[in-house]
């Protein structure tokens, strides 16, 4: 089983990582920055929507931004360069194994 942090503790993991990604989506070195779940992290509170879009509206011309979970809202998709979902054909969950650390969190 996972441990999971505190919602605080998310909630500040998130903000941190959307610090990061704002700095390396401004900093010229990369033409794509993606985030990974982010429409997760918006429905469990650890960003919150409006950050999102500030963060899709800031970028620059030269960068694309992949958006990436399920149920991404609407306004999300409207403005976001890419968004994908994907969905799980075949896991080793289906054997009923745990979790493996550095792929599945």
């Amino acid at each position: 089983m996972v441990n999971r942090q505190s919602e605080a503790e998310d909630r500040g993991a998130g903000q941190l990582a959307l610090k990061l990604a704002y700095e390396a989506m401004l900093s010229g070195d990369y033409g794509m920055v993606i985030l990974d779940e982010a429409a997760a992290a918006i429905r469990r509170k650890v960003i919150d929507l409006a950050q999102l879009l500030d963060f899709i509206s800031s970028k620059p011309e030269n960068v694309e931004v992949a958006i990436t979970g399920r149920n991404v809202p609407p306004d999300v998709i409207s403005v976001a360069d890419v968004v994908i979902e994907m969905k799980k054909v075949k896991h080793h969950f289906d054997k009923g194994l745990r979790a493996t650390k550095g792929i599945d969190y």
